[in-house]
């Protein structure tokens, strides 16, 4: 079996930052994104490949106005808010869905546990306590991975 999963800053803040020196529209940059990705796991299951696993997106983790690190430079210019680059990364895991759905490709989707339905965000749960530092709080998440790797049959 073979895990695939982007990261938010693959497909959500590089998106945002391409839009912001293209002019394209983001969503045009989605469907472009998932044009890409899903032919590299065409190839991938054309070199014989056939156990795949495609992940959601974890969501958005920088707040807007945030410190900046030396070296995230590049997200911290994206111009769109918090509640936008969420709503594209949920964009874009719906079409993930529906994409793994058509093929018959397994996804391990933690994305109903990641996200707080009031405020529409990561939950705070998975947030590191240093605000420079963007990955998800492991010990939180990798229960969530281990309950869903299970639900796909692994033990």
């Amino acid at each position: 079996d073979l895990l695939f999963m982007l990261g938010e800053v693959d497909c959500g803040s590089l998106i945002w930052y391409r839009s912001a020196e293209s002019g394209q529209p983001a969503e045009e940059l989605v469907e472009e994104s998932l044009a890409h990705y899903q032919a590299f796991l065409s190839s991938v299951i054309g070199l014989g490949f056939d156990k795949l696993i495609v992940s959601t997106i974890p969501l958005p983790t920088i707040f807007d106005n945030p410190p900046i690190a030396e070296t995230d430079r590049v997200r911290h210019e994206v111009p769109a808010s918090l509640a936008q680059r969420t709503e594209l990364t949920l964009r874009y895991n719906a079409r993930l869905r529906e994409y793994c759905q058509q093929t018959g490709l397994r996804l391990l989707d933690f994305e109903a546990d990641l996200l707080d339905q009031s405020s529409g965000t990561m939950r705070q749960q998975f947030l590191r306590s240093d605000p420079l530092d963007h990955h998800l709080a492991f010990l939180a998440f990798a229960p969530v991975l281990a309950t869903r790797l299970r639900e796909l049959g692994f033990t």
